[in-house]
């Protein structure tokens, strides 16, 4: 299930997770291109992206 499917500063993001497996974060620059794909330490629920764009520190939080 994808809980969550984001374009942000040139990158997609697809947050997705399975009830046997766990959860999973994709990064890629070319959507139909080679994708990176991390499993997450911990399982969500249903996590979403969130975008922190301050100046001072911006960054990308997993949240749910």
């Amino acid at each position: 299930m994808a809980t969550s499917f984001k374009y942000h500063e040139g990158k997609f993001g697809l947050l997705f997770i399975t009830l046997d497996v766990g959860s999973f974060t994709c990064i890629a620059t070319n959507l139909w291109g080679r994708w990176e794909i991390t499993k997450l330490k911990t399982g969500y629920g249903n996590p979403g992206y969130f975008y922190d764009d301050d100046e001072k520190n911006p960054h990308c939080r997993i949240i749910w």
